[in-house]
């Protein structure tokens, strides 16, 4: 067990090469002490935590941010603080043009206690994690913002299947736009994606983009009970996608510890 505050990298389990994506699991965001870590972020960052409302909203948030910095910069070989960002027109991170030579991508979800990141080279990314939970106007928003082939495959399901359908949907609909980089700016019902709980997940159609689903490869995160997520890769059919999960908790200095990095969680 290795004891951590706000300062030092977190090990990566191995070299990142362009043919691999390496995908985290992160449980215990809600313990970190917001306050402590905002000294690490950026100025945009820390602006950013300091509008959540609530603390724990704050606290989940300095913890994902403060843990991506790290990963960063332990794929760079570099200091944490030495991290640098900059941000697409739709405020997508990506690193300054000082790393521009290490070709290295990434992104990042989370939802209650559960966050993800996503790392790859040469390949735009994109994942994103969702809380299932009741919707009752479910239909409603379908119809709004899915394709109408997205909200008729929703309509079929049972009713019991629709919220897991529904947020099927969802997370890789969020999982592509982020890998694009377009934010909320691309509509949603301008591709196609399966969403039934026991069929593969996959980017079906790009509508006036013949070949747009072949650039990406869409897939499922099993996260466990409760959860939706998904991941979009460029070009991603061919790459070898390593999983691990890093388990946190608090220590009694009010900081971070960090539990465990293992390997093998289902994807």
């Amino acid at each position: 067990m290795e004891a951590m505050n706000f300062c030092p990298m977190l090990p990566v389990p191995e070299k990142l090469t362009s043919g691999e994506v390496h995908v985290y699991r992160l449980t215990g965001i809600r313990f970190a002490p917001w306050q402590s870590g905002t000294a690490h972020l950026s100025p945009i960052a820390r602006a950013r935590a300091a509008r959540f409302y609530r603390e724990e909203d704050r606290a989940r948030f300095v913890t994902v941010r403060t843990v991506l910095r790290r990963l960063l910069a332990a794929y760079l070989g570099i200091a944490p603080d030495a991290v640098t960002f900059v941000y697409g027109l739709q405020g997508k991170p990506a690193l300054a043009s000082a790393w521009e030579s290490e070709s290295l991508h990434f992104n990042v979800s989370y939802s209650r206690d559960v966050a993800v990141l996503v790392f790859a080279r040469e390949r735009q990314v994109g994942i994103d994690v969702e809380c299932i939970r009741e919707i009752p106007e479910v239909m409603e928003l379908a119809a709004r913002f899915f394709a109408p082939e997205e909200s008729a495959a929703l309509s079929a399901l049972p009713d019991g299947a629709r919220t897991q359908g529904f947020f099927n949907c969802w997370t890789r609909k969020e999982a592509f736009i982020k890998a694009l980089g377009d934010g909320l700016h691309y509509p949603l019902d301008r591709f196609v994606v399966t969403l039934h709980p026991d069929r593969p997940a996959a980017l079906l159609s790009v509508k006036g983009d013949a070949g747009g689903a072949l650039r990406w490869h869409l897939r499922a995160l099993d996260l466990g009970p409760g959860y939706a997520a998904a991941l979009v890769v460029e070009r991603g059919a061919d790459c070898i996608l390593r999983p691990w999960h890093l388990a946190l908790s608090p220590d009694a200095g009010g900081g971070l510890r960090f539990e465990a990095l293992s390997v093998g969680w289902r994807v």
